[in-house]
């Protein structure tokens, strides 16, 4: 399903139809709204208060407790409510000593058992106190919350908070744990790693669609964060709200039965047309019937000729 493409459908003041290819989990235009919003993420992170015993800026990682869930699928259901949860939780803690949540980002990652685990970047109103700490699993010197275990705990599994070195760091652990999965990002370090192993590549791949497939399954964002300014408000050439089109439906490109099904359950549409093309990328049949005319599927659009 992660390749499966879809158009939306819409008509203009006129009548005219139009095609636009749908935003989809790791199709082209997914990643490059997925890109804007990461450029204003930057800005939000910003100008960091970071010294040797403070920081403004919190990375947190959720890990849950096998314990309390019956199998990967009752954890995913309820993910976002149980970390949503969490965050109210701070909220509270923090404001009762006159600080708060500023700006979060939020992303999810995949154990090999298919539970999840969360990701957090947490800036908050006023910087918190820190030590130094050695940590045990790197090896290496680490900032670390003072109040960790009375303000960062989770009833529902571990939790492992620390703060970052600088500015730079802050970015960099974006880029590491909030996109990795979505762009292929990598340093020198991990390219001699990848060629040690033998088909690193496919192994790779395979993990980010399961994650990918798994989140369009369990209908969770990408990257969630707090409110952001509309998309729209910048330039964007996949942008079409300045013009006046009606929403007439979706295309399914080489669909099967089962994903039809799916949408129309899940997304609560019945106006769903089907498309077959062959492997010249040429329409062969609109709704299981044979068509003569011709249809050209570009990247982000399809155009319709006149019939012969």
């Amino acid at each position: 399903m992660q390749g499966q493409k879809l158009y939306l459908k819409f008509e203009d003041e006129n009548g005219n139809e139009h095609y636009f290819l749908a935003t989809k989990r790791g199709n082209i235009k997914h990643l490059r709204k997925t890109k804007l919003k990461i450029e204003q993420i930057k800005e939000l992170l910003k100008n960091p208060r970071i010294t040797r015993d403070y920081s403004d800026i919190i990375f947190d990682t959720l890990t849950l407790d096998r314990s309390k869930f019956m199998d990967p699928i009752d954890a995913w259901l309820y993910l976002t409510n149980i970390v949503n949860d969490y965050l109210e939780n701070l909220k509270k803690k923090l404001r009762k000593t006159g600080n708060d949540i500023i700006f979060f980002l939020k992303t999810y990652e995949l154990h090999e058992d298919l539970f999840p685990h969360v990701h957090l970047i947490i800036r908050t109103k006023k910087p918190l106190k820190t030590f130094l700490w050695k940590s045990k699993k790197t090896g290496r010197i680490e900032s670390r919350f003072k109040k960790k275990r009375q303000l960062l705990e989770w009833n529902y599994g571990f939790v492992d908070a620390k703060a970052p070195r600088n500015a730079n760091e802050v970015i960099a652990y974006m880029i590491k744990y909030c996109i990795k999965n979505y762009f292929e990002i990598e340093n020198e370090q991990d390219k001699k790693k990848k060629s040690k192993k033998k088909y690193p590549e496919q192994e790779q791949k395979s993990n980010k669609n399961h994650l990918l497939t798994i989140l369009w399954l369990f209908r969770k964002f990408t990257i969630s964060h707090s409110r952001l300014s509309r998309l729209d408000t910048i330039e964007s050439e996949l942008t079409y709200s300045k013009k006046t089109y009606k929403f007439k439906g979706i295309i399914i490109i080489n669909y099967t039965i089962l994903f039809e099904q799916f949408i129309m359950k899940n997304y609560k549409l019945k106006e769903i047309e089907t498309i077959e093309i062959d492997k010249t990328n040429n329409i062969i049949k609109i709704n299981g019937d044979i068509i003569s005319g011709k249809y050209e599927i570009c990247e982000d659009h399809i155009i319709k000729n006149e019939k012969i």
